[in-house]
Formats: structure tokens, sequence, C-alpha cells
């Protein structure tokens, strides 16, 4: 990899922030930091994008009902059939919070083992699809016997449910120690479903702050890697939820996010065209 970056005309990561993470901090750098400053203005980063034709509520057959952003009723049935298929009671005024991640520490999944016990004491229901680390998953399931009214903790990887917490949920959280860029966040956001993130990488890249006041932002997110500052931020979400239509103005801002392919690409094609004329190609 090295040998590839010092030879190339240029190189490309997956979100601006990250590509200034990995060129000032060694341990996201992985020893390569010197050689990727070197490339100067030839190093980019460009958000990847998200597969609107797979990843789209109007036409998910894997979800309990289709809805679009003008007509968005087909989300509650979505979250009622969550809740059914899990035996999870039901609670109008609780939100749910989905999580679909790899049980590692690199994605938070250890932030929130040390958190659990703060977090279930918020008025919330947690689903988690997950599996990775056995000492992670034998932890969460164990969990789910403490909390059976609260957490859901489903150990393995499963595609249709990976969407039907997505339409179900109306948080996703992703705590994640470092993320490149992150893609679930950007599906959460196209079924209206309102990110809590740490803001590293593409996180913060994709994920602004709601002000409640000005009715702005499409998500909550915290700086440090630190388990009162997620709970915080989940604390924030969940006193918004209590307000329907601040909650409303939030799902509206989720829905408006543009993450295509198409927006990427004309990043690349941009980048491409800058790289020739810096060349001195046509």
């Amino acid at each position: 990899m090295k040998g590839a970056i010092v030879l190339s005309d240029a190189a490309s990561t997956v979100s601006p922030t990250y590509a200034h993470e990995i060129t000032t901090d060694p341990e996201l750098g992985f020893g390569l930091e010197g050689v990727i400053r070197d490339k100067g203005a030839n190093f980019a980063g460009i958000l990847n994008g998200a597969d609107y034709d797979e990843w789209n509520p109007a036409n998910d057959r894997d979800i309990a009902a289709t809805y679009t952003p003008a007509k968005p009723g087909g989300k509650r049935k979505c979250t009622r059939a969550l809740r059914d298929s899990l035996k999870l009671p039901i609670h109008e005024d609780w939100p749910v919070v989905g999580m679909v991640t790899r049980m590692t520490g690199q994605k938070g999944v250890d932030l929130l083992r040390d958190a659990l016990d703060a977090v279930m004491r918020l008025d919330l229901q947690l689903v988690m699809l997950a599996s990775g680390d056995e000492v992670l998953e034998k932890f969460f399931k164990e969990a789910e016997k403490r909390y059976p009214d609260k957490l859901r903790a489903i150990i393995e990887f499963n595609s249709p449910m990976a969407h039907r917490i997505q339409a179900g949920s109306n948080a996703f959280l992703m705590p994640s120690r470092f993320e490149p860029c992150g893609l679930t966040q950007m599906y959460a956001m196209r079924y209206g479903t309102a990110p809590v993130v740490r803001a590293t990488g593409g996180l913060r890249d994709t994920v602004r702050e709601f002000d409640p006041a000005k009715q702005t932002g499409n998500g909550f997110s915290f700086d440090k890697f630190d388990a009162n500052e997620m709970v915080a931020a989940l604390g924030r979400m969940v006193a918004t939820f209590r307000d329907r239509a601040k909650w409303r103005a939030l799902m509206a801002n989720c829905f408006a996010s543009d993450f295509s392919w198409e927006r990427a690409a004309r990043q690349y094609a941009d980048w491409f065209m800058r790289l020739r004329k810096v060349r001195g190609l046509s």
C-alpha cells in the first residue's frame, strides 16, 4: 500500500474528515500518515455513496409497509411490526433505537457495553443486529435477560432484518471509535431514522446536530469516545422524540439528506478533471 501511494499520481479515501484524521493521527494512519501527507493537494477525501435502489422505503420488499417522505405513515406500521416480531412491549412515547453493526470495539460496541445500564435508564428500546466478538455477543445476550422490555440482541447476519430495523427504528446508534465513511447512517436517514453518532470520520461529515429552535440538522452527535457523552446524545434524542412537531421536522431533514452515488460520482469526476489539468492533460 505504501508503494502504491508513493508511486501514484494521487490517492483518495472515503470521507473528508477521515482524510484529515489519517494524516494527523498516527493511530489511524497506521504508519502511512507521512507518505499520505506528502501527496499534498493530490490526496482527497470523497464521501462514499449509498445504494438507494436497495435502501429505499418506497419500494423495500423486506419491510412491513412502504412509505415516502411525502407519505411517511408506513413507518409507524414498520415500528409496530418490529416490536411485535421481537416481542417488545408497545410504548408509543419511547423511540426504538436500532443498531446494525459488527460486534467489535472499532464500532464502539464496547462503549455501549460500558454505558448500557445508563442507556437502559432512558425511555427507549434498543434493537441490535450484530455479530463478531464472542465476549461482547455473550454480554448483550445476557443483558437481554436483565432488560426484557427494552433490549433485543440478534446475533447473526440477516439482511432482511437489517432492512426491518432501519425502517422500524426511530433512531440509529453508531458510537464508532473511528469510521472511515459509514453507510448505515446514510441508509437510516433515507428511512427517516435519525442517526446518533460519534463525530468521527464520515459520521462527522454526514450527521449534523439537530437544533430544536432552528429545526436544522439531521441527527445527534458526540465528540469524545466517552460513555457519558454518548448517553447525553441519546438523552437529547429522547427529549426531541417527545415533541412530535420537532421530531417531524427532524425526520424531514433526514429524508432530505442526499448521499446518492450521483453526488459522489460528480465529486470524483471533478477531482479527476483537476488532476488532469495538474498533469497538463486535456
